[in-house]
């Protein structure tokens, strides 16, 4: 708030901000275990990991920074499919599963690495699995 009594308060009030709408989203994080695909390219090799956690709702992804800019970027497709998983209202490891189950499309830039989900005993012990490799 200003001190100037010409101030117009509009112009110097503090903003309220309340989200109202938006895609539906699972959690972003958890303290309990996660379950995970790999996601590689040709290019880069490993780029990241699709985790998921049903207990808390969440699901996300982790970037491999060794990766660089495909790690960064290539999560964009990989979270759509999360988004579209919660707006149908599937348990998270649900829709990890059914990613792993999609046969990979014509010319994509990354794949699910082929296998089951796999499990790290927390999101912090996949974000340094993903920082050591």
């Amino acid at each position: 708030m200003g001190t100037d009594p010409r101030a117009v308060p509009r112009f110097t009030e503090d903003l309220r901000l309340k989200q109202t709408g938006g895609p539906a989203v699972y959690h972003h994080t958890t303290g309990k275990p996660v379950r995970y695909l790999t996601v590689a390219n040709d290019r880069s090799g490993v780029i990241g990991y699709l985790w998921a956690n049903d207990e808390d709702g969440a699901a996300g992804w982790e970037p491999r920074p060794a990766a660089g800019g495909d790690a960064f970027n290539g999560a964009r497709p990989w979270l759509a499919r999360l988004r579209d998983a919660r707006s149908r209202e599937l348990p998270p490891t649900a829709a990890l599963r059914e990613i792993a189950a999609e046969p990979p499309a014509e010319g994509a830039p990354s794949a699910v690495v082929p296998g089951p989900l796999a499990e790290a005993p927390s999101l912090a012990a996949l974000r340094d699995l993903a920082a050591s490799g």
